[in-house]
């Protein structure tokens, strides 16, 4: 049995799903988030116990969406504000959450900044993940790979891969030792504060490595409670507009477009179009 895990935007924001697949038919969708946050960039990994597990990327209340950056609605920011990983089990028929998740395991920057997640259980049946993170912002933007380990109930210290810098949207490949333990494929162009393109006509050299990561001692063990989800498509947070009142119709800013002009009561609009009191149209 083949399990396939993806995002879609099918309910009106970033969602995650899952999938199985027997060799000849696909299974039914397993919905493993609905929150108005954005979740995308999946990884799944199935353990000893045939539990699947799936991670992913978080970005926030309405990523992506249009909104000012002098909003104070959730999502108002840059697209790559911040980044979380997010974790679920689909076992038993049902999706429950790991309350023992890695975040516990991170500080500084690294409490804003952890994506692009890979899962692979190693021979012991341990959790190998490995992410994506934003280290450093000057001169260049610089991320590196960083690697743990879910080995019974405990999260290692994430650990950076050597030579592993680069642009954020890298991603590792993941396999599994005959031996035991994970390899580690990546690429990185080796840039640093001090080593940087000389313009931009001649960018850094990208190269190939691998690491090995040693198998943990025992199975991965999580805290699992069931995971509470709300009802797909339910809207996050929507951005305070301006009104005005012109004549009997209130219209919010921004969104009242001209239909037409007429001889008396006429004014420009701020898109520089001709729009009457009668005429103004409500959008949203």
């Amino acid at each position: 049995m083949a399990w396939i895990s993806w995002d879609s935007y099918r309910n009106g924001n970033y969602d995650g799903f899952l999938r199985s697949y027997d060799g000849t038919k696909a299974g039914g969708l397993i919905p493993m988030t609905t929150e108005s946050t954005a979740q995308f960039h999946s990884t799944v990994a199935v353990d000893g116990m045939d539990r699947v597990w799936v991670a992913w990327d978080d970005g926030g209340e309405n990523w992506g969406k249009d909104f000012s950056r002098a909003s104070s609605a959730p999502g108002s920011r840059e697209l790559h504000y911040s980044r979380t990983p997010g974790m679920r089990v689909y076992a038993g028929g049902r999706v429950e959450e790991v309350m023992n998740g890695v975040a516990r395991k991170f500080s500084g920057r690294m409490q804003r900044y952890a994506e692009l997640p890979h899962l692979v259980f190693d021979q012991k049946g341990a959790l190998c993940l490995v992410f994506r993170h934003w280290t450093g912002t000057k001169p260049n933007e610089i991320c590196h790979f960083y690697v743990t380990r879910l080995s019974g109930g405990e999260w290692l210290e994430p650990y950076r891969l050597a030579s592993s810098s680069g642009r954020n949207s890298q991603h590792a490949s993941l396999a599994l030792k005959p031996g035991g333990g994970v390899t580690i494929g990546y690429s990185s162009d080796g840039r640093s504060p001090t080593n940087v393109p000389r313009d931009q006509m001649h960018a850094l050299h990208y190269n190939v490595y691998v690491s090995e990561w040693e198998a943990g001692t025992q199975p991965a063990s999580a805290n699992l409670v069931a995971a509470q989800l709300p009802a797909p498509g339910t809207a996050g947070p929507r951005r305070a507009r301006q009104t005005m009142t012109v004549g009997a119709s209130a219209t919010r800013s921004c969104w009242a477009i001209a239909t037409g002009t007429g001889p008396t009561g006429s004014s420009k609009g701020k898109m520089g179009a001709d729009y009457t009191r009668s005429d103004s149209k409500r959008f949203g």
